[in-house]
């Protein structure tokens, strides 16, 4: 048997005069078995290596604990994963592209931010084009809440692009509500693999 801290044997390095004393030999296996015991345990405590294979109800204290505000508890299981994963880099770069990129990648992958040089638009403000169904006004709502939580103060939403791979027939319904003085909501379908 190997002696490691996982499989220790508390009885191995018992004196020989020990060894043979059968009350000191029983103390040495509680030993033992206690520390085994708690050697497992020790594995709950490494958490964010872990979360990947963590149950949803602790994913959530998770979230709750590290003050990730742009969690959500409807969202699946391994979007949920994702953010919490993702949180440090987010919280770290707030204010930037990146944070803003990366926080709703999580839950509309292929999203990305334009700059206002990118596109020719004007000083201080930026786009953000997401590929998603632009149906859910409840999803273009919490899209709106998680760009304005990550974007920097200084720069203004100019407008939402929604990318969506249609095939077949589609039928699009678009609404635009003014939220702020400083924004525009375009809402742009593209059909993709359509003739």
């Amino acid at each position: 048997m190997i002696n490691d801290i996982y499989n220790f044997d508390f009885t191995r390095t018992l004196p020989p005069a020990l060894k043979e004393n059968p009350e000191m030999l029983a103390i040495g296996k509680v030993i033992s078995e206690a520390m085994r015991e708690n050697m497992n345990l020790t594995r709950n405590a490494v958490i964010y290596a872990r979360i990947d294979e963590l149950p949803e109800d602790i994913l959530d204290i998770i979230a709750h604990d590290l003050s990730v505000d742009w969690y959500d508890d409807s969202h699946d299981i391994e979007i949920k994963r994702q953010v919490i994963k993702d949180s440090v880099r987010v919280h770290k770069r707030l204010g930037t592209k990146f944070a803003v990129e990366t926080a709703l990648s999580a839950v509309y992958p292929d999203t990305f931010v334009q700059e206002w040089f990118e596109y020719g638009g004007e000083p201080y403000m930026f786009r953000v084009i997401i590929t998603a169904d632009p149906s859910n006004p409840e999803k273009q709502r919490e899209a709106l809440d998680k760009i304005h939580f990550f974007k920097n103060l200084r720069s203004h939403l100019e407008e939402v692009v929604y990318r969506t791979p249609i095939n077949g027939e589609a039928t699009a319904y678009v609404g635009v509500k003014p939220v702020s003085t400083y924004m525009r909501i375009n809402t742009e379908v593209k059909l993709y693999g359509m003739d």
